[in-house]
């Protein structure tokens, strides 16, 4: 499963939050969620360019704190995972603190 950030958007590793250009493959462990919206994390990744993108969503949290994510990428929300490009103003993102 391949998921696509923008080099500005804070991922949360096992070090705590850090853009994409910060993290370090297998020495950095970034978090996805479970199935049952419990969070993990994993070492086994890579970071690679794809170029830029035409298809990036900026999207706004209630706190104000800004994402930027390729349509295509998947988003834990209440109700399981979504793709960007799928999600509702009805949609509730998971994020963990």
């Amino acid at each position: 499963n391949r998921s696509c950030f923008t080099t500005k958007t804070p991922i949360l590793t096992d070090s705590g939050y850090q853009s994409i250009d910060d993290i370090h493959p297998r020495k950095d462990a970034i978090a996805y969620f479970d199935n049952s919206q419990k969070i993990k994390f994993n070492h086994d990744y890579s970071v690679i360019f794809q170029g830029k993108k035409d298809d990036v969503f900026l999207i706004t949290l209630d706190s104000g704190k800004t994402m930027e994510l390729t349509s295509d990428h998947e988003v834990m929300t209440q109700s399981g995972y979504k793709k960007v490009k799928d999600l509702t103003d009805d949609d509730s993102l998971v994020i963990p603190d």
